[in-house]
């Protein structure tokens, strides 16, 4: 027997700024772009974007940069459906 079963998380990505001639991609664009910055807070989110190795000090000063180029925190929301089934593995 299985039962199907969702999962949503809210959060936030990163989006790119986009030029007049990429506006009528834009779905394809952030649907590429977004899930790899996908975290739970803004944070989360900026820090994945950026990379772990950045030093904590020098965030600030590259979220600004990103943002005055245009790049953009966006709420996000992942849904997923998940079939569950009580057979045994074999």
């Amino acid at each position: 027997m299985t039962t199907e079963k969702t999962l949503t998380i809210d959060g936030f990505v990163i989006l790119p700024p986009l030029s007049p001639w990429d506006k009528h991609k834009a779905d394809l664009i952030y649907r590429n772009q977004a899930p790899g910055t996908f975290g739970e807070t803004p944070e989360a989110a900026w820090r994945r974007f950026l990379g772990a190795k950045t030093p904590l000090l020098d965030v600030s000063v590259k979220i600004q940069r990103f943002h005055d180029r245009g790049w953009r925190l966006s709420p996000a929301r992942f849904t997923i459906s998940m079939e569950l089934s009580e057979e045994p593995l074999p």
